[in-house]
């Protein structure tokens, strides 16, 4: 969306320009400037549905601002320019490695693939620069320049522009992967492209003179010459010793130096060697209709219907299969007794699984042990403490110490056997429950000290728990005789709410195993309470002497007032709509 508005700024910019040199007035230049501020606004306002909740989320995730390094990850570095021509030069993850990776990637990856995309026909982008030399309209010029700003931007930290767009234009360092501004470099070329179809096909030929037709003519053979003598050089290993270098430097393959050998002749060189190929096959062809056309071979129609089938059988021999697998999903996620087992415990009682050995947060993607397959407990609805979220939150317990996985009702833990390569859970007896009672806390204001005081040696945890502020209400210490009386039951668990059976007798802290978030709120017998961030990122609940009912609950506040705005952006777009039409009616 922020790429789009400031697309859509340059382009009101160019217009003005234009419309000056044309001798415009000021009062059609500020209707104008209202029109584009209204379209902003409109959008805007009917985006508020996802905005303003993201907005809060934004605000206590870890990316509300990034730095300049992480905001270039998956940059398009100089070398991927030939993807602009062989997209899978560097291969494809789900099809063999991806080796596109250069030493100064931040937080590189497999991604790095489509996130780095750019690629946009063989035929499109030939008719594009066709039409910057022989189509030239000042809306040519604009599509132009923007598509080579584009890819100026996508560069990242490769070159300079992005670095002062990122200190200067307000939105750019809230967002990372400078290689999405592929997006605008496509539209450009896009547009480019169909112009000069357009003008390929409008007869224009006939006004253009025979040394250019000649020259044209000429370019043509000798692109499709150099395309062919590329493959010719590539099958003949004239790319493999600049890819083996590329390969040695790159951090991905330092570790599997000794087998890099073998890697490179059975699939990567493989791969960028027909990428290379299916290349020139589609440039030659590309070359060889407007040869034809050129002179006059054939016709406008007909130039456009293949470039058209060869532009769709490009993207098609290019995306086909990107996303597809060969495993049955019914087989890859079929059950397991010990999937079965932990689902009969969970209808018993709830607790979490540490499946994997891996560091947790954003690069918990998977790892060497990993006892249930990445996603399994999304499809079999298994509580499990890792995962994968770019919008994580600031707070997190992520380490795997004993203390944090009893807080995070822990229940079962990998073990891996290296001797004898084998893995399992482990049950831990000592795990804390999903709702629990304490008699005793610690106020710790300072952030940055929560977690120490937590990881203390002497520090009980199951008897304190550290608050950041003091409740409003007075809790007892812990009291023997009337401990035993102490209860917490989870009566009903769903994605928005918790209901619990309390029974204290004192005034206690309810604590649950879940993470706080300042949308949550709680209830205890129809009244609103206090909800206390409890042990760096869980919650608590003050609970007074007796039996009480118990809810936890998500209050979509943030939710309901974006989608009161989206409403109203939506119901005054649908008016403006009505006015527009009846005005252009009645001009009629």
């Amino acid at each position: 969306m922020l790429h789009i508005y400031y697309w859509l700024t340059a382009y009101f910019i160019f217009v003005l320009v234009m419309n000056i040199k044309k001798g415009t007035t000021a009062k059609a230049e500020i209707g104008r400037g209202a029109l584009l501020v209204i379209i902003v606004a409109l959008g805007l306002g009917m985006s508020a549905i996802q905005l303003v909740p993201t907005q809060g989320l934004a605000e206590n995730s870890v990316r509300p601002k990034l730095e300049f390094s992480e905001s270039c990850e998956g940059s398009l570095r100089p070398y991927r320019f030939v993807t602009l021509l062989a997209p899978d030069f560097f291969g494809k993850p789900n099809h063999s490695q991806y080796w596109g990776i250069a030493e100064n990637d931040f937080n590189s990856g497999a991604h790095y693939y489509w996130e780095t995309a750019i690629y946009t026909g063989i035929a499109p982008l030939a008719l594009a620069i066709i039409t910057m030399f022989f189509a030239r309209t000042p809306l040519v010029i604009f599509l132009g320049i923007m598509g080579a700003l584009s890819l100026l931007l996508a560069m990242g930290d490769s070159f300079f522009m992005y670095g002062i767009f990122y200190h200067l234009l307000p939105g750019f360092k809230s967002f990372r992967v400078p290689g999405r501004f592929a997006f605008m470099f496509s539209l450009s070329i896009s547009l480019l492209a169909g112009f000069g179809l357009q003008w390929l096909q409008t007869g224009v030929l006939a006004a253009i003179t025979e040394k250019r037709r000649r020259l044209l003519f000429r370019i043509l053979i000798a692109v499709s010459i150099v395309f062919v003598l590329w493959g010719i050089a590539a099958a003949l290993g004239a790319i493999k010793g600049g890819i083996l270098d590329f390969l040695m430097r790159s951090p991905r393959f330092t570790a599997q130096a000794s087998g890099l050998s073998r890697l490179f002749e059975e699939q990567l060189f493989p791969q960028a060697l027909k990428s290379v190929w299916i290349a020139a096959a589609f440039a030659v062809a590309a070359c060889g209709v407007l040869l034809l056309r050129f002179q006059k071979k054939l016709s406008g129609k007909q130039t456009g219907i293949i470039l058209v089938c060869l532009t769709l059988t490009d993207l098609l021999v290019f995306g086909y299969g990107f996303a597809a697998g060969d495993t049955d999903p019914r087989l890859l996620y079929a059950k397991n007794q010990t999937i079965e087992e932990l689902q009969a415990q969970q209808s018993r009682e709830f607790f979490r699984t540490n499946s994997r050995d891996s560091h947790p947060g954003t690069q918990d993607l998977g790892g060497p042990n990993m006892v249930f397959l990445k996603n399994q407990g999304s499809v079999h609805r298994l509580f499990l403490m890792e995962g994968y979220n770019p919008l994580r939150l600031k707070r997190e317990l992520v380490d795997r110490k004993e203390k944090t996985l009893d807080i995070l009702n822990v229940k079962y833990s990998i073990n891996v056997d290296q001797k004898n390569r084998t893995m399992g859970l482990f049950l831990r007896p000592k795990y804390f429950p999903r709702c629990r009672i304490a008699h005793d806390y610690v106020v710790e204001p300072n952030e940055d000290s929560i977690l120490p005081r937590l990881y203390a040696p002497l520090f009980d945890l199951q008897k304190t728990v550290v608050l950041e502020e003091k409740p409003a209400m007075d809790i007892s210490v812990a009291d023997t005789s009337v401990r035993v009386a102490d209860s917490c039951r989870i009566t009903s668990y769903s994605l928005n709410k918790i209901e619990m059976d309390v029974t204290a007798g004192s005034s206690v802290l309810l604590v649950l195993s879940e993470i706080y978030y300042p949308e949550w709120k709680a209830v205890v017998d129809g009244k609103d309470t206090p909800l206390y961030r409890a042990d760096y990122a869980l919650r608590a609940i003050p609970i007074a002497k007796g039996q009480h009912q118990v809810t936890c609950y998500y209050n979509a506040q943030s939710y309901r007032k974006g989608l009161n705005i989206s409403l109203g952006a939506f119901g005054l777009t649908l008016c403006l709509g009505g006015v527009g039409l009846v005005r252009r009616r009645k001009n009629k």
